[in-house]
């Protein structure tokens, strides 16, 4: 199918819009400032990923995203991050730090065994009960900002803490540690940590002294007070657990591409509004394209029988990723032609399926993180959901993208601010993370250019001899004699 131009993109993204541009100014932020995380993963030492836009980069000022921290004092985050890297360099750890987290909040109270441990995977995990890591979360939610983070082992939660920079001012408002005795350094028989926790709560932190005491008593060795408290209707812990289960993350993994297909056709069905939006960013692909069609299946009511035999849980699976057939009506001569979803390129399958959640995100201000942005999408389609984010008339809700990517052609000016583009690289066996401003480039600098040379790192190991395959194949002969 045939891919629209630069000027065509544009025209969807601005002159088009996806929907009715509303007043922003009474939106509230709920965006993500920095993440920062240490021994985790493949990261051994201390790393920081910051969306705080740096003040002497004048360029694509339109894009920023203004924030009140206190009445005097204003910042600029950013909408877009990309993250570059050769293949098993980190990158997608970078990403993982905010999966962990999401799971850790949303899930440790409520659906982790008891007995179970914490899922933390430090580096090298070589003392899975000393051996601990960290991660700490920048964020707005209501105009307020708030720091919560973790440490913990693959046993136990060791510490967490919550603050929070009402008027630009720090205030402690609860954390909590673990004193795991010097007796005790494994696991016990009945799977649990004997320690002794340790809870302090501000004066600034809601609920009084007894309220706060019953939800200490139901937090495990492996689950956070936040979850606890949010499962309780704390009311701010509930608040930031709407804000870490409202996160957005997309492994671009084939096999959620038709679980997501059937999302977007289900809210296409309900809503003409998400319709229109989903046409419009599915033209970006197919110009062509005059109109989607979404029927309600029949397997509904008459299962066909050899699903029954797959087992209850996969039968459900089945029936929700076949609960509609999505048809493309596209312009041909004088006429139509209408094909199924399945008939589609692997490229506009993962656009279509990607697209409610990127309209969602859009208008909700939701944080989207996407692993390999570019996977089985023309360069032009990865470039044009770039766009949407960076685009005020189309992001009303003021939303993030963070993405890796090995997509060099969006290593543009035009397109992406320097600040916009972080790196991982392998070091030895550990990963470290970094910005293109510890590189100084120029204004004018050709960033692609500067990137495949090697300037700025983070990119695969060159120089293979040629004769290495010869070497080899001779002793593959020798071998054979």
């Amino acid at each position: 199918m045939p891919i629209a131009t630069r000027r065509e993109f544009c025209g969807i993204s601005t002159k088009m819009r996806l929907w009715k541009r509303t007043d922003v100014s009474g939106v509230s932020n709920h965006m993500l400032i920095a993440i920062r995380f240490k021994n985790f993963l493949s990261f051994k030492g201390e790393a920081e990923l910051s969306l705080v836009a740096h003040a002497a980069d004048k360029t694509l000022s339109s894009s920023l995203i203004n924030v009140a921290v206190s009445k005097r004092k204003k910042i600029d985050l950013l909408p877009v991050i990309a993250i570059y890297g050769a293949n098993s360099a980190g990158k997608t750890n970078v990403l993982r730090t905010i999966t962990y987290m999401k799971d850790a909040v949303v899930n440790s109270q409520s659906k982790w065994k008891p007995r179970g441990n914490t899922k933390f995977q430090t580096f090298a995990d070589q003392n899975p009960f000393k051996d601990s890591g960290s991660i700490e979360i920048d964020f707005f939610i209501s105009d307020i900002r708030y720091t919560y983070g973790l440490s913990a082992t693959r046993t136990h939660f060791v510490e967490e803490w919550l603050r929070s920079y009402p008027l630009g001012r720090e205030r402690e408002l609860f954390s909590r540690a673990m004193h795991v005795p010097p007796e005790y350094d494994e696991f016990q028989d009945s799977g649990e940590v004997r320690a002794e926790a340790q809870f302090n709560f501000s004066d600034n932190f809601p609920g009084d002294k007894s309220y706060l005491e019953t939800i200490v008593k139901k937090v495990r060795h492996n689950s956070l007070f936040l979850s606890a408290a949010a499962q309780d209707n704390h009311p701010l812990c509930r608040e930031i657990y709407n804000w870490f289960d409202e996160i957005e993350v997309e492994n671009i993994s084939s096999a959620r591409d038709r679980t997501n297909a059937m999302v977007a056709a289900g809210r296409m069905a309900e809503d003409s509004g998400t319709k229109d939006a989903i046409l419009r960013i599915m033209r970006a692909a197919d110009p062509n394209l005059s109109d989607i069609i979404v029927r309600k299946t029949e397997f509904n009511s008459d299962v066909p029988s050899f699903v029954e035999e797959l087992g209850e849980e996969n039968k459900r699976r089945f029936l929700e990723d076949f609960k509609y057939s999505v048809y493309f009506v596209t312009k041909n001569g004088d006429g139509t032609i209408t094909l199924p979803f399945e008939a589609q390129s692997r490229g506009f399958q993962k656009l279509f399926a990607l697209s409610s959640r990127v309209i969602d995100a859009l208008k909700s201000g939701t944080s989207m993180f996407i692993d390999e942005l570019e996977t089985s999408i023309h360069p032009h389609l990865a470039r044009f959901i770039v766009d949407l984010f960076q685009n005020k008339e189309v992001n009303t809700g003021r939303s993030q993208l963070i993405f890796t990517t090995h997509d060099t052609n969006m290593l543009d000016q035009s397109l992406l601010r320097r600040d916009q583009i972080w790196f991982v690289e392998r070091k030895g066996c550990c990963s470290e993370l970094y910005s293109l401003l510890e590189f100084s480039p120029r204004k004018d600098e050709n960033l692609e250019r500067g990137y495949l040379r090697g300037r700025y790192g983070a990119i695969p190991a060159l120089g293979m001899d040629a004769d290495w395959l010869e070497a080899g194949h001779q002793e593959a002969t020798e071998g054979m004699r």
